[in-house]
């Protein structure tokens, strides 16, 4: 996959092939990145940024060749006391060295790999207060990992969930056409399927059923420490208008959650929403 990349115009290393959806995405990343790390600037003297799926901190839109910045780079303008940036592809890793300098630490290694979370731990201390960025397109990145990384620590978690993959998926697993195993990682329980059965008895529709998935792991992520859970209210969309991701807040205090939803009063197009 590394090998088919694109190169940057710019400085000749890879890129991340995406579309205008993911730029959007990051706009709002950005916006919580910075008032997160600004307004917690003169409460807590160390806030730590983590990125667990860093990849190389450029992205291309692959529908007008417009590059822009990854979410890793975007945090170098929040007033972050320090980052830490997980890529697993070395060629990845060093394309976002070469790119971000030698401020952050990078570690090249899987997110979810017991070194790797022991490693990210040790870059905050028990009175630190954290972000951590799961940009979880594949649910590469199971609820175990996320416990692994924030039991004992004050990290708040923005993810991004699949919800196209919520939609379609599950009924492969159902059909037998795919392994229960990724979901079951993903939501930290087998009850996944229950809740999706359940709604198909209701006779509700797929993106109905994926919102139920999506509330369920809301419920997940309260049993590992997160009594705040705030879905985004913008669902990202292709081209086509296809439904693809939403991101998620979860949160250790309930400060996050208006944060949250202040990033969202005005959104990248200068749109004002209403609530």
């Amino acid at each position: 996959m590394i090998d088919s990349m694109p190169l940057s115009r710019e400085d000749g290393l890879p890129v991340r092939d995406s579309g205008p959806w993911a730029k959007e995405k990051l706009a709002y990343v950005a916006k919580y990145q910075q008032i997160f790390a600004q307004g917690m600037k003169n409460r807590w003297a160390e806030r730590v940024y983590f990125d667990l799926l860093a990849g190389p901190g450029r992205c291309v839109d692959r529908e007008t060749g417009d590059e822009f910045r990854g979410s890793p780079v975007l945090s170098l303008d929040a007033p972050f006391t320090s980052r830490v940036f997980i890529e697993e592809d070395p060629i990845l890793a060093e394309a976002l060295r070469r790119r971000v300098g030698t401020e952050p630490q990078i570690i090249n290694a899987d997110a979810n790999a017991e070194e790797t979370v022991a490693a990210a731990r040790e870059a905050i201390s028990a009175d630190g207060l954290g972000l951590a960025f799961v940009d979880n397109l594949g649910l590469d990145v199971p609820l175990d990992t996320l416990a692994r990384l924030t039991n004992g620590r004050r990290i708040d978690l923005m993810i991004t969930v699949q919800v196209g993959d919520l939609t379609r998926n599950p009924r492969n697993v159902v059909a037998g056409r795919e392994e229960p195993g990724r979901f079951e990682a993903f939501f930290g329980s087998r009850s996944w399927l229950a809740i999706f059965q359940a709604a198909g008895e209701r006779n509700l529709s797929a993106a109905e059923t994926a919102n139920e998935l999506l509330d369920f792991y809301g419920t997940q992520l309260g049993r590992i420490g997160y009594p705040y859970v705030e879905h985004s209210v913008r669902v990202m969309r292709n081209s086509r208008n296809v439904a693809l991701y939403r991101l998620v807040l979860a949160a250790k205090h309930e400060r996050a959650v208006d944060f949250f939803r202040k990033i969202e009063v005005i959104d990248p197009m200068g749109q004002r929403r209403l609530f």
